[in-house]
């Protein structure tokens, strides 16, 4: 009886101890620096038959397929992700992608 108290307390302290290393992880983005290419990337979902920019991110399976959880060096890697894109070549970048773990 010992020995399965034991095996339990180990397998509990296991799982609980495992789940502290893990979030939720979505990936995300937000324009910075320049409004007025948000006007562009609106046009763009638009021709593709969608509402919005958002609308057309968050229908991509590809985009869906990264919103899962995320553990020890995945998490690190997702909590350091950060990119930033020049679209117009105007040496200012205008769209920052990156993760929002919680």
């Amino acid at each position: 009886m010992k020995l399965k108290r034991i095996f339990l307390f180990f397998i509990t302290a296991f799982v609980f101890s495992s789940c502290e290393k893990c979030k939720d992880c979505e990936p995300k983005y937000e324009f910075i620096n320049n409004d007025d290419i948000q006007g562009l990337y609106e046009l763009a979902a638009a021709l593709e038959g969608y509402s919005s920019f958002n609308d057309m991110w968050n229908s991509d399976d590809s985009i869906q397929k990264l919103i899962r959880e995320y553990c020890d060096d995945d998490l690190s890697n997702s909590q350091e992700y950060n990119e930033e894109y020049d679209t117009d070549s105007n040496q200012v970048n205008d769209i920052r992608f990156y993760y929002e773990c919680k």
